[in-house]
């Protein structure tokens, strides 16, 4: 059986010109596998779309709660500085970074 999913996904509206730099960074050491192995992160999914242009990130999460420290420790205390560095591949800087949370009425269809 599978137990209750917390889905997040986020957005990341690409500057012009920047796909494969944003590519790039999010598949650094730093980048999503730091991300899925941070504690809670139950899996992460991650494609571009090249007719938005835009990198869509989708994770499931132990709770909301994890999530949300995640994104503390990501803005705030990471070393790496890596949420800095994808803002600015982000059209609009932070405007173009949404994540879409928290999410009710999960269904997987598999």
């Amino acid at each position: 059986a599978v137990g209750p999913k917390t889905p997040v996904l986020v957005e990341l509206k690409v500057k012009p010109g920047k796909k494969q730099a944003m590519i790039d960074l999010l598949n650094t050491s730093d980048g999503l596998q730091t991300t899925k192995d941070y504690d809670g992160c139950l899996s992460l999914e991650a494609f571009f779309n090249d007719d938005t242009y835009t990198y869509y990130v989708y994770g499931n999460w132990a709770s909301y709660d994890h999530y949300q420290k995640y994104l503390d420790w990501r803005f705030n205390d990471d070393e790496s500085k890596l949420a800095e560095q994808v803002v600015a591949l982000c059209v609009g800087g932070e405007k173009g970074l949404t994540p879409l949370f928290p999410n009710t009425d999960y269904s997987s269809f598999e």
